[in-house]
């Protein structure tokens, strides 16, 4: 039993889920999907056109938005708006979430394949999925469970660093099925975004400096052959 919102059963379609729970069904616009699959500044979090009875909405609701299960997609596009608990997805194939303001806790996602999803989040927890690339925000590092092309890019926010939304822990990435400390595991991998990339260019040492996923030195190949 979930106790908030549900979304489930629907398929090719692109739905777009309001803070006060209602829905609209193939209205979005291309420019708006477009304007929530990229890096946002966290003081535009939408876009200037967004309906002005739903960013009243966004103010006085969503601070008290329930939390969100969505389940049982398949090829459905989904702009999830309001700042809520905790969302749970499961069972998805082929499917485009863009989570367009803060999750205030965890986000879990089960079963998901194929897919895309855009969120921040205190805690990102991802079991038995195959295939899925996130753009976030998270507070702690991601932990992924019987997974397998898994792709961590932290842009989100854009400019984020000024933004006061605190460290972006989408990097440092725990597979709870790979014990081998001294080698990555290979059921994920970590891209630098292109802020990141151009910092390390300029000398500094941000957060791409620990993005780790190159193939291991033999040395440390070796090691981590000698822990089993």
């Amino acid at each position: 039993n979930h106790d908030g919102g549900v979304l489930e059963n629907k398929s090719d379609c692109i739905i777009e889920i309001f803070p006060d729970g209602n829905i609209q069904v193939n209205e979005a616009t291309q420019s708006q999907i477009q304007y929530y699959s990229l890096p946002r500044c966290i003081h535009s979090l939408h876009p200037s056109t967004f309906n002005n009875n739903n960013t009243q909405q966004h103010d006085s609701l969503s601070s008290g938005s329930m939390s969100y299960l969505l389940q049982n997609l398949k090829n459905v596009t989904i702009l999830l708006h309001g700042s809520r608990p905790t969302l749970h997805i499961k069972n998805i194939h082929n499917c485009h979430i863009y989570v367009t303001e803060p999750t205030l806790g965890p986000v879990h996602l089960t079963n998901c394949h194929s897919s895309e999803l855009r969120c921040s989040c205190y805690q990102l927890r991802i079991h038995d999925s195959i295939h899925v690339k996130f753009g976030v925000w998270v507070r702690s590092g991601p932990i992924i469970e019987n997974c397998k092309e898994m792709v961590f890019e932290g842009d989100y926010y854009s400019g984020a660093g000024n933004g006061g939304v605190g460290k972006n822990m989408y990097w440092d990435v725990k597979d709870f099925n790979w014990l081998r400390t001294l080698r990555k595991s290979p059921n994920f991998v970590v891209v630098a975004s292109k802020e990141e990339e151009s910092g390390l260019k300029g000398g500094e040492q941000g957060v791409g400096a620990k993005v780790s996923d190159q193939m291991p030195s033999q040395e440390e190949e070796e090691d981590s052959e000698d822990e089993l």
